[in-house]
């Protein structure tokens, strides 16, 4: 950022201050980084989240039947 010798901020050719433009560019990279840390936290929930809601499902449908599954936790749930 380039002052006047009175103080006050140059413009570029845009009629922004440099700071304002700084401003700017920060907010867009902290949006990016929250919208790609959400569609990581997404992406994983869903690749990972269904194993386990199966395991809990069939686990409380076998306890409700009174059938013993000590082994459920080797299944491999695709």
């Amino acid at each position: 950022m380039v002052e006047n010798p009175n103080g006050a901020d140059r413009k570029d050719a845009a009629g922004m201050t440099a700071n304002a433009s700084h401003t700017r560019r920060r907010r867009f990279l902290w949006l990016a980084i929250i919208l790609v840390s959400i569609v990581l936290v997404l992406g994983l929930l869903f690749s990972f989240a269904p194993r386990y809601v199966a395991r809990y499902l069939i686990a409380s449908e076998l306890d409700r039947l009174g059938i013993d599954y000590t082994g459920i936790d080797t299944l491999d749930i695709n």
